[in-house]
């Protein structure tokens, strides 16, 4: 049968699931092409050096509806001509490029209307600094983000050129919302805990790895994000899923530092716990688990991205985990370089610190098992 849905971006798998629970038929495109991914849909492979301007080219040759809409993973947002090229050519799944330039610009969220609960974080354009009193409480930040690269302490003194940013540092909890807009109306979907910097997922600094959740809020919370949703999807005409994270503070507090426009990574586990698929046709179609959906003694659901230490030839993961704990799963025999994501595992449990003991027990044991799998490459 024909595709009724593209996905393009970095790793495409996690919104192919998404789009197979709301009963439509993927067709992905994207960095890795993996083995579970390709077990599912049809996927073709973006080489690194040709990507993201080779989504493009792989989309042109293929035969797809035109009426098939574009969904964006991964960190699209920061090629917006790339966005507009597409936008040409069929319907988008979500926000055009034009939303995409303006919730990304870093006074975006300091313009939202003030909410109790919700807190802005100062920022710093290239043309003013922080005084040195706040050394050491200021972050420098790329302004085309992903995954929270090239994040670090900003030092008294540094330059801040055109493509960085400075923004206030908090102390905190890092959380991530996901909102569902439709031009009527802006659903929250639900929060999540971000695994940020983890070493033992091989990860370190500001490095995404992982999410956790559902994460429960007081209702001043949900209510400062609603709110957060609803003025962020009006001021820039967003559409369809987007992500914002933020900072729970230690006064219970929100603190918003970034807009994801598009599909984000912890949409699986929302989906994952409620049982429930965010591209649904119908708007907020998240709610209770269907009867069965999920196991009653689990409330609470992780994944991990687990990063090479050092370059690797990876071995066959399924003799490693069975089916329902690993994702994004390379082929056997394939080179992993140092840094780069091997695969994601999937725990679940009746609380965040049982799945993430699991979750940390599953990774001990991939990186042991590795050892058995580490090459010299010339």
């Amino acid at each position: 049968m024909s595709p009724d849905l593209i996905i393009l971006g970095a790793s495409a798998r996690a919104a192919a699931e998404s789009g197979l629970r709301a009963g439509m038929r993927p067709w992905c495109a994207d960095l890795f092409a993996d083995r579970d991914l390709a077990a599912i849909c049809p996927v073709m492979r973006c080489r690194w050096e040709c990507y993201p301007s080779g989504l493009l080219e792989l989309l042109d040759a293929a035969a797809l509806p035109p009426e098939a809409p574009v969904l964006f993973t991964g960190a699209i947002e920061n090629h917006t001509a790339l966005v507009d090229a597409i936008a040409a050519r069929r319907p988008l799944a979500g926000s055009n490029a034009a939303a995409m330039r303006s919730v990304r610009d870093p006074v975006a969220l300091t313009a939202v209307k003030p909410h109790t609960g919700l807190r802005p974080c100062q920022v710093y354009q290239a043309e003013s600094r922080p005084d040195a009193a706040q050394a050491g409480r200021t972050l420098i930040k790329p302004l085309r983000s992903t995954g929270g690269h090239d994040i670090r302490a900003w030092k008294p003194g540094e330059r801040v050129d055109d493509d960085h940013y400075l923004q206030e540092f908090v102390e905190g909890r890092p959380v991530s919302s996901v909102f569902r807009a439709d031009g009527d109306a802006t659903v929250l979907v639900g929060v999540t805990e971000q695994i940020i910097g983890d070493p033992e997922f091989g990860a370190d600094g500001y490095r995404y790895c992982g999410s956790i959740g559902p994460l429960p809020l007081a209702p001043r919370q949900e209510d400062a994000l609603k709110h957060l949703g609803r003025q962020l999807a009006e001021a820039h005409q967003l559409r369809g899923l987007f992500g914002v994270d933020a900072i729970l503070d230690s006064a219970g507090d929100l603190r918003p530092v970034e807009v994801n426009p598009r599909y984000t990574a912890s949409v699986e586990i929302l989906e994952r716990a409620t049982g429930s698929g965010a591209l649904a046709p119908r708007l907020g179609a998240f709610g209770p688990a269907p009867t069965g959906a999920v196991a009653p003694e689990t409330v609470s659901h992780a994944k991990a991205i687990v990063f090479a230490r050092r370059e690797t030839r990876v071995g066959d993961l399924y003799g490693v985990f069975d089916r329902e704990s690993i994702a994004d799963i390379p082929a056997a025999g394939q080179v992993v370089e140092t840094g780069f994501p091997i695969c994601t595992l999937l725990s679940r449990g009746p609380d965040q610190a049982s799945c993430m003991r699991s979750v940390r027990a599953m990774a001990a044991r991939l990186y042991a098992w590795l050892e058995g799998c580490y090459t010299h490459l010339d």
